[in-house]
């Protein structure tokens, strides 16, 4: 009699547990109603990525040769190569947009060396405009450094990698061809080798040290 109702309450349990998860299925052709937190849990948009804005190059240093004017960012990157053809304002827009800096302009009267114009200044660098009568007949405008650095702490360099303040026998090292004759020295030469009329970058020294470099000029400019 015990086993009879143990498979009793053993079937009633059975029954209990089918009836049961026939309750939790939906009725044939009804639609599953959703659940609450379902219906409320708001869409998801995707956040876009922002795309970041490019940084221009930081100009790190003007070069001076016998062709043209370099301004070059860190890497070497070449910002500005501008030839002495250029014409003058051109060359100051384009030097002003690679240096991210304006020159103070000066009006220069007509003198000794000029001929009147104005002159563009980025601290140690100048542009010269026409005026200037040391320049070569081939070139537009001239640069002339001053000091070893432009107005945004811009190095600047010469041929050979030279600057203002280097001592006479460190420029003979990096230059050997450039000794100095009457305190002028030959940095590079573009045409005239040796003679009157020789063009190129000049460098000026004095008590024994570079205080100036010009180009493209006469080297031997009376000026």
């Amino acid at each position: 009699m015990k086993k009879i109702r143990f498979s009793r309450v053993a079937v009633g349990l059975l029954g209990l547990a089918l009836l049961s998860g026939c309750a939790s299925e939906p009725a044939p052709g009804s639609t599953a109603t959703p659940s609450a937190a379902a219906a409320s849990t708001p869409a998801v948009t995707a956040t876009p990525t922002p795309t970041p804005t490019p940084v221009a190059p930081t100009a790190s240093s003007i070069v001076i040769s016998g062709h043209s004017v370099t301004v070059l960012a860190a890497g070497p990157t070449v910002l500005a190569d501008i030839p002495f053809t250029t014409d003058g304002p051109t060359a100051v827009a384009q030097l002003s947009i690679a240096l991210n800096a304006n020159p103070v302009t000066t009006d220069v009267p007509a003198g000794t060396c000029s001929r009147g114009g104005q002159r563009f200044t980025w601290g140690g660098f100048i542009v010269a405009g026409a005026g200037d009568i040391t320049k070569a007949p081939s070139s537009v405008f001239s640069v002339h450094a001053l000091g070893a650095s432009a107005s945004p702490g811009v190095a600047v360099f010469g041929p050979g990698h030279v600057q203002v303040g280097m001592s006479a026998a460190d420029i003979l090292a990096a230059i050997p061809t450039a000794v100095p004759s009457g305190g002028i020295a030959s940095l590079e030469t573009v045409s005239g080798g040796g003679t009157p009329d020789e063009i190129g970058v000049a460098g000026f020294i004095d008590g024994g040290s570079l205080k100036s470099i010009s180009s493209l000029v006469y080297i031997n400019g009376d000026c």
